[in-house]
């Protein structure tokens, strides 16, 4: 049985992380520091990915979808639906690096890899539904994964975790409000 899209980027980071130890540490400080540096932008990040999924980066830059974005604020979540473009192996890819976004420069407005990122302002479980994928990043997830590989002792107590790095894969009967949600 082939592995998930989810399981591949986890152990290919699990794998840097034993071999390389500082990475970890490393990774936690540039995703910690993302959310400090982009502290009050989530709504224009996400506006910005709004807009840049309205371009399939898989056929030559064509434009596809419906220009539209939706926030729903409930007493539990924002969640923000837009018609863009489904996610893709690659752009989950690009979610769970730093820099790593396959955004065209020259069409897009945000393409630095890591606007998506703010969201961890306001959460630290951001979920995407985006057919055919369901899936989170959250804190205690990393943390999980962390202690399983044997990590966590070479990694201080009380410290960021890269969330980012350990995408899990939901459910796809979860219930799915945000089915079009989208990430840079």
């Amino acid at each position: 049985m082939s592995s998930s899209i989810f399981e591949e980027i986890t152990n290919r980071h699990i794998e840097k992380y034993k071999n390389i130890p500082n990475t970890l540490r490393e990774d936690a400080g540039n995703e910690s520091a993302i959310v400090d540096e982009y502290k009050g932008r989530i709504i224009l990040e996400l506006l910005q990915n709004a807009d840049d999924a309205q371009i399939n980066f898989d056929s030559s830059s064509t434009f596809v979808g419906d220009a539209f974005i939706e926030f729903e604020l409930t007493e539990e979540s924002l969640i923000v639906r837009n018609g863009g473009y489904p996610m893709t192996s690659d752009r989950i890819e690009s979610l769970a690096c730093m820099r790593c976004s396959p955004k065209d420069k020259k069409v897009t407005i945000g393409n630095k890899g890591i606007g998506f990122k703010s969201v961890l302002e306001i959460t630290d479980q951001p979920i995407i539904h985006s057919s055919p994928f369901h899936f989170m990043f959250s804190e205690e997830h990393a943390r999980k994964i962390l202690d399983e590989n044997n990590l966590l002792d070479k990694h201080e107590e009380n410290i960021y975790y890269p969330i980012f790095r350990f995408p899990a894969e939901l459910p796809t009967d979860l219930g799915k409000k945000g089915e079009r949600s989208m990430g840079d």
